[in-house]
């Protein structure tokens, strides 16, 4: 399946130039002045601000001032899917597998929750049906079937592990195909 990019008619035009391109690479390392990026290209910095204030206005750059005399443009979230596509797949990846580890753990530990919360008269109860059930009579077997059937969701723990196991499989496969964690 392809991925579909939107891009705006602003966009294409800002894309058109291949010193926007440039700009934006060397953008997508880290932020740079306008100075900066005129000596690594080797224009001058009104060019490079012209470059800089067309990418700003179709949403690719935005300047950062920190208040100094000087400021610092990086790569808005559009620039960086432009750049790497991969990069929203990973993020939406990363919150389902979250969920899913959340759930696989509220899983796992819910019977000790359970019982942790449970009244003394509850764990007398039950260590009371237990006894009734250990004694060897047949209907001690339907009884035993029927308190068994009762345990809701006996393949719970099993569809969660599938299911973290599965996107932990997505996730590495999109974060490698992915720039997020590449050195430049």
């Amino acid at each position: 399946m392809e991925e579909k990019i939107t891009l705006e008619k602003d966009v294409f035009k800002a894309l058109a130039s291949d010193t926007r391109i440039a700009i934006l690479k060397i953008l997508d390392k880290r932020r740079h002045t306008q100075s900066e990026l005129a000596v690594t290209l080797k224009l001058s910095v009104p060019t490079v601000k012209e470059h800089l204030d067309a990418m700003d206005k179709a949403g690719l750059v935005k300047p950062i001032d920190e208040g100094y005399k000087w400021k610092y443009y990086e790569l808005t979230e559009k620039s960086k899917c432009i750049l790497d596509p991969e990069r929203k797949k990973v993020w939406i990846l990363l919150g389902f597998w979250i969920v899913a580890a959340v759930g696989t753990f509220a899983v796992f530990f819910s019977k000790t929750f359970l019982f942790a919360g449970a009244s003394t008269a509850s764990m007398k109860a039950i260590s009371a049906q237990e006894t009734v059930l250990s004694a060897a009579s047949p209907a001690a077997d339907s009884t035993r079937a029927a308190i068994a059937v009762s345990k809701p969701f006996p393949y719970v723990e099993a569809v969660v592990i599938g299911i973290l196991v599965i996107l932990t499989a997505l996730l590495i496969y999109f974060v490698s195909r992915s720039r997020l964690l590449k050195k430049h």
